[in-house]
């Protein structure tokens, strides 16, 4: 009767495949792990870049609103048309007419000075009166009008409206930011269309970078600049601090801040 010879448990082939599994599978956990530091270090590298272009970019825009401040006070202590408006217990119609023309002459010099600007406008309670000038990007009869109204009335309800602060509005599906400064009853008023923002029109076409404006810190952020792309890609946009991943595929990695002076944020995808 033939019998089974038991294969030795130390043959050569066993002690191959010993020296294999013993030399593959600490050298794939090896590899896992790189690849996981890599990918790590990877998205360090590139949160620390993006927020230094993020910090870049608020800190020149910040500066931009920060002039513009300035040349609205300038208006308000050393503008004679602007202090005879706010002074004059009771202006003329005609009166009224020729000083708000006159400052709104000096503002388009400033929006040509200041691409930032959109619009300028300048309203006198006395005489329910508001003039404004554009700046050339900002076109459209029922647009400048949906404005004008929206800011007459506001203006209308005196000093209780006015922040200390670029405020977000919403007019006709466009984000603005405006600011307001008054003496009395009488009012400076700084517009600025987040679209037309020169820190956006300053990013390269095609570029995989790209800058957005959203609204605030509140449960549930909106665009108000790129909402397509935004749609198209899935993106969530958080309120908070701190980078985070998101998008169809996780692709996009988002680094938000706080636009300081004002009620909105950004974020560098």
């Amino acid at each position: 009767m033939h019998k089974t010879i038991p294969r030795p448990l130390h043959s050569v082939k066993y002690k191959m495949l010993a020296m294999l599994t013993g030399t593959l599978v600490p050298m794939a956990v090896f590899i896992l792990c790189y690849n996981i530091y890599m990918l790590n270090f990877v998205k360090d590298k590139v949160a620390q870049s993006g927020a230094a272009t993020l910090n870049l970019y608020c800190r020149e825009f910040g500066m931009q609103l920060e002039q513009i401040e300035n040349e609205m006070t300038d208006t308000l202590v050393s503008d004679n048309n602007f202090k005879t408006l706010a002074y004059t217990a009771a202006p003329t119609p005609e009166e009224a007419h020729f000083l708000t023309y006159d400052l709104c002459q000096k503002y388009k010099s400033r929006i040509s000075r200041m691409n930032t600007i959109s619009a300028c406008m300048i309203y006198s309670g006395k005489n329910d009166l508001l003039r404004s000038i554009y700046g050339a990007g900002l076109t459209g009869v029922e647009l400048k009008e949906s404005l004008e109204n929206y800011f007459k009335d506001l203006l209308a309800e005196g000093k209780s409206v006015i922040k200390n602060s670029w405020t977000c509005h919403i007019q006709d599906g466009q984000a603005f930011l405006y600011r307001v400064a008054r003496y009395q009853d009488t009012f400076a008023m700084s517009v600025i269309r987040l679209a037309d923002a020169p820190l956006l029109q300053d990013m390269k076409t095609g570029s995989s970078e790209r800058i957005l404006f959203y609204s605030g810190e509140d449960a549930a952020p909106a665009a108000l600049t790129g909402a397509d792309f935004i749609d198209e890609n899935g993106i969530e946009l958080k309120g908070g601090e701190g980078e985070y991943v998101t998008g169809k595929r996780s692709k996009y990695l988002v680094i938000p801040a706080k636009l300081e002076g004002t009620d909105i944020s950004m974020a560098y995808l």
